[in-house]
């Protein structure tokens, strides 16, 4: 899980700049690659909801993702029970991050600030590890892990405030926060490109499946009073990238339709050929060809703003606290500079509200049934869908 790493960014070289993640984007041109992926959230937690249970997460204002009662089932439920099932994340439990989502989901070896090993090297950020132990602690785990086995390991680095790892890092001076970040981006992609040459060395590559995930963007200015990440509608906090690597079970392809987070879950289980209930997901596998969907919808950490794509890559936005509307086409104007007339999004705009309406209820109502220990209809049809 590559942590604020957004799709805007990670190959960009318009700072004159070498590219940043230049092992990622070797990778992506072995694997299945989401070209057009837009994170359901610009948050991580958020973020992380949808990824791992295939669901958007809910639109009420509270952060449902964060709750102790969280009993929504994540991957590790739809996979077989004898896999080892551990995370590792630098930050403390609380700083955002969901645990609650996988603690409850049968978590037993979650490590973090707290429980990590002592740093052999000094972080850079007291909101974090040293990231780079880090990433030697989950290459010491992957030697001892149980196989079949679910690794998770979520970054810390390229979250603000940037800080520097050293001048072994740095492709830029690091003097504005954009350099500072792609100098973290850097960082990150070395790490990557050390785990991947363990797995190879150790044999391990050839039977592991490796999902590479940005939560979620980053903003840097675009827009007026838009930086970092949580609040607001612009996508470059939401575009990120997505990559499924093993030449065994996937062919080198690039994906140009839209897709979000949601869509991650069923895709994998497609890949690793295990059957699953469609109807549990609002996503779609992304290897069953172009989604039926109408739209995809994006949400920021509060819910103030919601956002629908749709396969024309129209971006329609409701502000439900501002009485904001606006509408944009993503595929000429990525950089929403040019606004569309809202008047002929109605429908797309009523989408909106529809799937607001319903999904705070549905995730609820769900989480509720889980709890309780009953168990829950199928999933309603998603308001959007034809």
């Amino acid at each position: 899980m590559l942590e604020s790493s957004g799709s805007d960014y990670i190959f960009d070289t318009s700072l004159d700049n070498p590219t940043p993640m230049p092992f990622l984007q070797k990778m992506t041109r072995e694997g299945l690659y989401l070209g057009n992926h837009h994170a359901s959230a610009n948050n991580t937690a958020k973020a992380a909801f949808s990824i791992f249970t295939g669901l958007y997460p809910s639109t009420a204002y509270k952060n449902f993702a964060m709750e102790d009662n969280v009993a929504i089932p994540t991957l590790n439920r739809y996979l077989p029970v004898e896999y080892d099932y551990f995370l590792i994340h630098p930050t403390a439990p609380g700083f955002a991050f969901p645990q609650y989502l996988f603690l409850n989901n049968g978590l037993h070896d979650f490590y973090n600030q707290e429980t990590l090993p002592p740093d052999r090297d000094p972080s850079p950020n007291n909101e974090a590890r040293n990231e780079i132990d880090c990433f030697d602690f989950l290459m010491t785990r992957l030697d001892n892990a149980r196989e079949p086995f679910l690794g998770v390991y979520w970054s810390f680095i390229p979250h603000f405030p940037y800080l520097d790892y050293g001048p072994e890092s740095r492709i830029l001076p690091g003097v504005t926060k954009r350099q500072a970040y792609y100098n973290n981006l850097h960082t990150l992609d070395i790490q990557l490109q050390r785990v991947y040459e363990h797995l190879v060395k150790t044999g391990m590559a050839d039977r592991t499946l490796l999902v590479i995930v940005g939560d979620h963007g980053e903003a840097f200015g675009q827009h007026p009073r838009v930086w970092a990440h949580t609040f607001g509608f612009n996508s470059e906090m939401f575009r990120a990238p997505v990559l499924f690597w093993q030449p065994k079970l996937v062919s080198p392809q690039v994906v140009k339709f839209p897709t979000s987070h949601v869509d991650i879950l069923p895709t994998l289980l497609d890949i690793l050929g295990l059957p699953y209930d469609a109807s549990r997901f609002q996503g779609e596998s992304v290897l069953r060809g172009t989604p039926r969907r109408k739209y995809i919808f994006t949400m920021d950490a509060h819910s103030d703003y919601l956002s629908a794509i749709s396969p024309e890559m129209n971006k329609v936005t409701l502000g439900f606290h501002d009485n904001y509307f606006s509408a944009f086409n993503l595929a000429k104007d990525p950089g929403e500079n040019l606004p569309l007339d809202e008047n002929r999004f109605w429908p797309q705009a009523e989408a909106i509200i529809k799937f607001r309406n319903y999904q705070s209820r549905m995730i609820n109502d769900y989480n509720e049934a889980r709890l309780a220990g009953r168990p829950y209809p199928p999933m309603e049809e998603e308001p959007a869908a034809p």
